[in-house]
């Protein structure tokens, strides 16, 4: 009977009247082969991405039979170790460098993958390589050293003190992977809460308000801030009545009535009362009085500018102009000399329109129109002039009154009727708000 090797470790296995005078040279070579299975260490150099195949030799040294696989070289990402597909166990050391990962595996199945600087447990079946370590079902575990985890620790309960903390430390994350503690408030007489300063990190500081009280204030105190950093009270007022005040320093109470003006806007005085008359302090500054009982203000008269200025869009007394020149007229057709744009309000709008023989021409104008409009074409209520000897000028003022809730084109329009020549057509058109 022939001599065989057992799948696994590949020993010789002598058959019956096989090695006459030489088995025992085979045996003890099958002794040293067990005991690399057992404790022997093999060393795979790898370099890049090129991996390595576990060499196989029957009854012979070889790698694959070896108890512990170390695996060295630079790499430049994964390194897959391929090793026969042989029930086994082996220790696996990743100990390249680079940072990348390795696999150990065989050409079919799944591998099991091993991180830079780890070692590990890995067993084959047969069919798949496997995790030898899959997780810890014993009593107590005592670790002394630092734990480099790779992926995520779950633990129901981590019993024991962070490292580098102490006694009424707060741990926080001061970068990626580092973590800080800030030590306890510096006596535990003090009123202190935890704040953040940009680039300098969380601190205690000292504050002088509680839950309960504003430190320095009074029943029936109201809080302000008079500085940077300062805060102080107003008192109750002494009286009923009585209303806030800016006086121009501090904040003050004062008796109904008379108010002192306040960054130059006029303020308003109330004559008491259950129907009292108001009326502005100051006849100067600006800012809008809004009072829903339509009180009547006796003092002082509304004042206009002084300075040449004109009113802003929006505000009544607000004026918009055009002017039209050089219109050439058609006799018996509508022309728009000049238009103007409108905003929502009441406007009050006038119009002159006029018409005057061209250079050079000698026509006579018989019948003359002038309108404002807001369509471009001539209604009924038009302003009309005709003459049965006809002329050669004639100017006719409208008058209009508008109230749109949009913006609005408003048009001069004139028609003026004329024979033997040319007639040049002007006009001007002035909007003032009224509301």
């Amino acid at each position: 009977m022939s001599s065989t090797y057992t799948p696994s470790l590949t020993l010789t296995q002598i058959g019956n009247g096989e090695q006459s005078g030489t088995w025992g040279t085979t045996t003890n070579t099958n002794w040293q082969l067990i005991e690399d299975a057992v404790a022997g260490v093999a060393t795979v150099t790898v370099s890049g991405t090129s991996g390595a195949t576990l060499s196989v030799a029957n009854g012979a040294s070889d790698q694959a039979r070896k108890a512990v696989i170390v695996v060295t070289g630079s790499t430049s990402g994964t390194n897959a170790i391929v090793a026969p597909l042989e029930p086994k166990v082996y220790i696996i050391s990743n100990q390249t460098t680079g940072g990348f990962p390795i696999t150990i595996g065989a050409s079919t199945g799944s591998v099991v993958t091993i991180p830079n600087g780890l070692t590990t447990l890995v067993y084959c079946d047969g069919t798949n390589f496997n995790s030898g370590i899959t997780g810890f079902t014993g009593g107590n575990l005592s670790i002394t050293g630092t734990i480099n985890a790779t992926g995520t620790i779950t633990a129901p309960v981590i019993n024991a003190s962070l490292y580098g903390g102490a006694a009424g430390n707060i741990p926080y994350q001061t970068g990626s992977s580092s973590t800080g503690y800030i030590s306890a408030p510096p006596s535990s007489g003090s009123s202190t809460f935890l704040a953040y300063t940009p680039g300098t990190g969380f601190n205690w500081q000292t504050s002088s308000t509680t839950a309960s009280n504003i430190n320095g204030g009074g029943a029936n105190q109201l809080v302000y801030q008079t500085n940077s950093g300062v805060t102080s009270f107003i008192s109750a007022p002494s009286g009923s009545n009585q209303i806030l005040q800016y006086n121009g320093s501090q904040i003050v109470w004062t008796s109904g009535g008379a108010v002192s003006s306040v960054n130059a806007i006029s303020p308003l005085q109330s004559s008491g009362g259950t129907s009292p008359t108001i009326s502005l302090i100051s006849t100067t500054g600006s800012g809008a009085v809004v009072q829903a009982n339509s009180p009547t203000i006796t003092t002082p008269n509304v004042v206009g500018v002084t300075n040449g200025s004109n009113v802003s869009s929006g505000y009544v007394g607000e004026v918009v102009t055009s002017n039209g020149t050089n219109v050439s007229l058609t006799s018996g057709v509508t022309a728009t000399i000049c238009t103007v744009s409108l905003g929502a309000g009441v406007w009050l709008i006038n119009g002159v329109g006029s018409a005057n023989q061209g250079s050079g021409s000698s026509a006579l104008a018989v019948a003359f129109i002038t309108d404002l409009n807001t369509t471009g074409s001539i209604d009924s209520s038009a302003g009309f002039f005709e003459s049965g000897a006809g002329i050669t000028a004639i100017s006719l003022p409208y008058t209009l009154y508008l109230n749109v809730s949009s913006t609005t084109t408003v048009y001069l329009s004139v028609n003026c009727s004329f024979s033997g020549g040319t007639f040049i057509g002007h006009g001007s058109i002035t909007a003032i708000r009224i509301r």
